[in-house]
């Protein structure tokens, strides 16, 4: 079974970050090694001020642990993170493990803003981050904040997005933009293979937004590329369909939605064959 170093935030209550990732890779049939970046009493959308704990001392102390271990692992998966300890953590695992598949979902900001509490710096370092990945996955206002243009929520023209694709896409690197607006009011997911095929994926769209839907996506795409051997196109269709799932059934059930998705019982899913092959 492959393994995935998640260097995130794990929250307590809030389904984002580590609490969705590990359990999506897991159905998917990869092994996934949370390495927290911070502790937070909740994720940082809606219950208020969170409680916050930096792990990048621990962090950077397991590090060196497992090189005199021996643990290696398939895939290096970073998250959420903030302040320079952290992104210092990221960049040490990425030196450590220079084989493994470099995956960065830069976690920025959403819906036209930049999340509250990010230093100044820290789009820049995330973008170091990204360049050194071989997958990235960021949403529509992350695409913006990364190619230096100011995020908004209008549907794009092609032209202009296609020269922010190219942007993220240098060096070869493979690319996955989530919550992309259409015209018609809903969103889409926007990708490009390594090989440097553009692929579209539409998005059945419902009028909430559910924290770590994001986070959910990319894991279980990860997860479905390592753990089932699909290519990134086929692992972000099966993704897709298994994330309409859980949001539609998620507000079909008038769930609050500072708790995420209800995604729990459709694990499942990721892990029959005959669903993801379909």
């Amino acid at each position: 079974m492959k393994k995935v170093l998640c260097i995130m935030d794990l929250s307590s209550v809030g389904r984002a970050g580590l609490a969705v990732v590990l359990p999506a890779l897991s159905a998917a049939g990869v092994q996934g090694c949370g390495l927290p970046a911070a502790l937070f009493s909740t994720h940082t959308g809606g219950f208020g001020p969170v409680e916050k704990l930096d792990g990048a001392a621990w962090g950077a102390a397991a590090l060196d642990h497992y090189a005199r271990a021996g643990v290696d692992f398939d895939a290096v998966y970073i998250g959420y993170l903030y302040g320079e300890g952290q992104f210092a953590l990221a960049r040490q695992a990425l030196a450590q493990y220079p084989k493994a598949l470099h995956v960065v979902d830069p976690a920025l900001g959403d819906a036209g803003k930049a999340y509250n509490g990010l230093g100044a710096d820290t789009v820049e370092r995330m973008l170091a981050l990204c360049s050194a990945a071989q997958l990235i996955t960021p949403n529509y206002t992350e695409s913006a904040m990364l190619t230096g243009q100011t995020p908004d929520t209008a549907p794009p023209e092609d032209a202009v997005f296609a020269a922010r694709m190219d942007k993220l896409a240098e060096n070869g690197r493979a690319v996955l933009v989530t919550s992309v607006p259409t015209r018609s009011g809903g969103f889409e997911t926007r990708g490009r293979t390594a090989e440097g095929r553009d692929f579209v994926i539409p998005n059945r769209h419902v009028p909430v937004r559910f924290p770590g839907s994001g986070d959910l996506l990319c894991a279980a795409t990860l997860g479905l590329m390592l753990g089932r051997e699909l290519d990134l196109e086929a692992a972000a269709r099966a993704a897709t369909r298994f994330v309409e799932k859980a949001v539609h059934t998620t507000h079909a059930a008038g769930a609050d939605p500072r708790f995420g998705l209800d995604f729990e019982p459709l694990l499942g899913m990721l892990a029959n064959p005959d669903f993801v092959l379909e």
